[in-house]
């Protein structure tokens, strides 16, 4: 089974780990890396590492970063350069990670390449503005 860990600065991996539990209640295969102000990067790099050990029964390892080129990002790509489980996917957002969750609690037989191509896919379609409509577009919009 492919777990997963979400990496950030300050509280975000806890915060989108905290909406995704509303949704499904706590999962195992769910952790956090939370890089906080006081810390350093050894630090981080520990709580990294600690965090991938915790999953390594796993097939496969998804590492959801906030940011590219920040600091949980470039810890989590040194550990994948060792570790051939591990994908990292930055540009996180709730819809991503729940996705993801879904297809391998529903038992789905994606790898790990096959999820991380699918967060990022839900990504990019869940990411946009909302703008009221016009009154000439509510006449010609039902569906609205």
């Amino acid at each position: 089974m492919v777990d997963f860990i979400i990496a950030g600065h300050g509280r975000f991996a806890g915060g989108i780990k905290s909406g995704v539990e509303m949704i499904f209640g706590s999962v195992d295969a769910l952790d956090t890396v939370e890089f906080l102000p006081e810390e350093t990067k050894t630090e981080l790099d520990a709580k990294m590492a600690e965090a991938i050990d915790r999953h390594a029964d796993a097939t496969g390892v998804i590492v959801f970063c906030d940011l590219l080129q920040g600091s949980p990002f470039q810890s989590a790509v040194a550990h994948a350069q060792g570790d051939s489980r591990i994908r990292v996917v930055y540009g996180t957002n709730p819809a991503m990670v729940i996705e993801c969750l879904t297809m391998a609690m529903a038992g789905s037989e994606c790898d790990v390449d096959e999820l991380a191509d699918r967060a990022v896919d839900t990504g990019r379609a869940l990411v946009g503005v909302f703008r009221m409509p016009s009154e000439s577009d509510e006449d010609q919009d039902e569906d609205w």
